[in-house]
Formats: structure tokens, sequence, C-alpha cells
């Protein structure tokens, strides 16, 4: 047995080097922000699909690892939503839509607990669109990187998983964010919240809230965020805007657009562009089947409604064929 004073000298110093653990883990991960940061703008400038592909898993690991000890902070809850999007809607979906199903949710939850340290608390997936839509009225211009972010990934999330309908009805909340994000800052990620209004006004039939005149100037916005830079703003309109109008000239013009952009268009963003070029070869690779003479127009109009960016309450109410419909992945801004 240790003497009283020896054995409380003993417990005070093996307290005193845990606390200094914890401490020193801290500072550590306080160190390492700058660090997660710079890494991502380099991943960011990445030209090399390949290379981007290979990175991405170890430049995410970099990100997780900080949060560790630093669970609260909003950087790197963002850093790491924006790092599981890119990386699943750059490099996952198309392959293996299961495995972006789950790292699309790590990204929401990532993202919602950044949105909480800016003001919404509670849990976004109960609350009423009412009653989300009153609290959002509190949030201001800080928090519009945590309510992009949220809204995409959760999005997102659910889309992967529309045979869900406990997943559906949450899609009307993640709207109502990225409603306050826009009309907060509309130009925040290059105009991201345009790209999302674009894609939702023009995937919707015009009985749940579809409008191609509304489409058309969210997008018209969202090019104007980069003076035309960010390709995925000419993939994406194509995709959903000029599907919908079966116009294949104003379909096939903007991809051919984006395969012949020079890789240093916008060098801050040089992988997204990357990326828009593979969707851009995708679409072009289904045009002939899209837009051949004999294909049914109601056909194609269901092909296209994917995004499934609406109250679920409406949807439910207005038709069950779109509800089981099993149109082919969205596509939106990646991080």
């Amino acid at each position: 047995m240790f003497p009283p004073r020896l054995l409380g000298f003993l417990t005070a110093f093996a307290l005193a080097t845990l606390l200094s653990g914890c401490a020193t883990g801290r500072l550590a991960a306080l160190a390492s922000v700058p660090l997660v940061n710079n890494g991502a703008k380099v991943m960011n400038r990445e030209t090399d699909l390949a290379l981007a592909r290979a990175a991405a898993p170890a430049q995410l690991e970099l990100i997780r690892s900080p949060i560790a000890q630093l669970p609260d902070n909003s950087d790197l809850r963002l850093r790491a939503a924006q790092g599981f999007y890119g990386y699943a809607y750059s490099f996952v979906e198309n392959k293996n839509p299961a495995r972006a199903s789950a790292l699309y949710r790590r990204a929401f939850n990532d993202a919602r607990i950044a949105l909480a340290q800016d003001g919404l608390r509670g849990d976004l997936t109960m609350m009423s669109e009412a009653n989300l839509t009153r609290a959002l009225r509190h949030l201001h211009r800080h928090a519009v990187p945590a309510l992009f972010w949220t809204a995409m990934c959760w999005a997102k999330w659910i889309n992967m998983n529309r045979d869900s309908p406990a997943l559906l009805a949450e899609m009307g909340n993640a709207v109502a964010l990225m409603r306050r994000a826009e009309s907060l800052d509309g130009n925040y990620y290059y105009g991201g919240a345009h790209l999302f209004f674009g894609a939702y006004y023009s995937s919707l039939p015009p009985f749940a809230g579809g409008n191609l005149s509304k489409a058309a100037q969210e997008f018209v916005k969202a090019r104007a965020a980069t003076s035309g830079k960010l390709l995925l703003v000419d993939v994406l309109e194509a995709q959903y805007l000029e599907r919908q109008t079966l116009n294949r000239k104003t379909f096939h013009a903007p991809l051919i657009h984006v395969l012949k952009a020079p890789s240093d268009l916008f060098p801050q963003m040089a992988l997204a562009n990357a990326v828009a070029k593979e969707k851009a070869k995708r679409l072009l690779a289904h045009e002939e089947d899209w837009f051949r003479s004999d294909c049914n127009v109601l056909g194609c109009c269901f092909c296209v409604f994917s995004f499934l960016v609406l109250s679920p309450s409406r949807l439910w109410r207005t038709s069950g064929t779109y509800l089981s419909s099993r149109p082919s992945r969205p596509m939106v801004p990646a991080g």
C-alpha cells in the first residue's frame, strides 16, 4: 500500500498528465485546421481525375482526424461534409449507389452539427416544414455555409433512397434550408443554390411546382456567379432543362462546349470541371436514346423527374406514380 500522501501525489500527477495529453491533442488538432483547409484547396485545383480519385480517401481521413479532438468545430465539420459529398458525387455514385448513400449520410450528419453550432438546434428530420421555416428566419448570413451543405447532403442522401417513404418525407425540410441559404447569399459556393434550384424547377412537373421559366432564370444566375467558368452549370442545364424541352440542339451544344473547354478555365475549381467533363460524356452517350424520333414524350418527362426536391406530402397527394418511378440519378454541384 502507498502512503496516503504519496498516493495523493501519484493521483494528482496522473490526472495532470491526462489533462495535459488532452490539451496537447486539442492544440494539435487546432494546428491542423489550416493544413486541412489548404489540402481542400489543393484538391479542388487537381485536373487529373485518376490522381484525385486515389488521393481523396486519405484527404478525407486527414479531415476526420482532428474532429475526434474538436467535435464541435464548425469549420472541420463543413470541410468533412463537403469532402464526403464531393467524393461520393465524383467517384462513387455511378458505380456504387449504396456506398454513395452512406457517404452522403455521413456528410449530412457532419453538416447538421455545424448548423446546430450556428443556432439551428433540434432534430431537423422531425420538424414540421412550418416550424422549420420559422426557425430559419433567425439565421443570418453567417449560417449560409452550414445551411447550404446540410441541404445539399441531405437532399442527395434522400434521393439515393427514393424507395424509402420515411426519407422522402424529409425532402421538404431540405429544400427549406436551401431556400434560406439562397435568400441570404445565392452566390455562395459559386452560385450553388441557384444551380440546385435550376435542377429543382426543371425536374418537377408543373402540378408539383415545376417551372421551366424559373429554372432558366436560376441557371442564368448560377452561370453569372462564375462568369460561365463552372462547367457543371452547362452539364446540369442540359441534363434537366434541355431534356425537358426535348430540344436536342440545346442539349448537345453545351455538352460539347464542356468537353472542349480548357482544363485551366477555372483553376480554383479545376477538379469540379474535370468531373463535369466526365458527366458530359455520360450524357452524350445516351443522347441518341433520349432524343430519338419515336421517343415517347411522357416517358421522357418521367425520366427527367429524378431530383425529387419537393414536399413529399404534396407528392403523395398528387401522384403515386412518380414515387414509384426509378429515373437516373440526379447531378448536383460537386464539392
